[in-house]
């Protein structure tokens, strides 16, 4: 992928560490997350800061190089629509019947080796956590990615669940694609090392 120079910072990227703006017909400066939208598009490093300081310097205004309306609550926004990329996805893994709930399901998907993907709700208690976490010491599945970012009413609305705690994702392109928006949302919200 050919890089992209971001209009804050003046850095080099790849399309994947940034985020694409482009104008709708009012001039307002909208993201464009799956990178599709129409128009000429500026781009911007993927971290709520650099978004910050793009709408706090008028950075748009000189990459559309044109007036144009960037909202003081667009950093917000951005965080909001990866968190929903992320959360979409995973019901659609649930839906597929590549998501399991529950402790004993997760537990039986850990031991048999099929699990790519855990996810604990932010609020799960740190007994269940620790005893899946030994479970994947156990099965020498330390590669795992684990993700606990997400309180357990918002998994029980996104997966139509009530009490959900515990989420196993099996191997295949949704619990990849899961793990990719996650990374995504968490580098945004400057929750990964550099």
């Amino acid at each position: 992928m050919n890089p992209r120079t971001c209009i804050v910072s003046r850095e080099e990227k790849t399309p994947d560490e940034m985020i694409r703006f482009v104008l709708d017909p009012q001039d307002n400066v909208v993201p464009d997350l799956k990178r599709k939208l129409p128009g000429r598009g500026v781009w911007v490093s993927s971290k709520r800061a650099t978004v910050s300081q793009a709408v706090d310097k008028k950075a748009f205004a000189h990459g559309f190089k044109k007036q144009v309306i960037a909202d003081v609550g667009l950093p917000d926004l951005v965080d909001r629509l990866l968190e929903r990329e992320a959360l979409n996805i995973l019901a659609l893994a649930r839906k597929a019947g590549e998501a399991i709930t529950g402790f004993m399901k997760v537990d039986g998907l850990i031991r048999s080796e099929e699990i790519a993907v855990l996810v604990h709700a932010a609020d799960a208690s740190e007994d269940g956590k620790g005893k899946l976490a030994q479970g994947l010491r156990v099965a020498e599945l330390d590669d795992v990615p684990v993700f606990e970012t997400f309180e357990g009413q918002k998994l029980d609305d996104v997966l139509g669940n009530a009490n959900t705690v515990h989420i196993g994702l099996i191997a295949g392109g949704l619990a990849s694609r899961f793990e990719a928006a996650m990374s995504r949302l968490l580098e945004y919200r400057g929750l990964t090392e550099e």
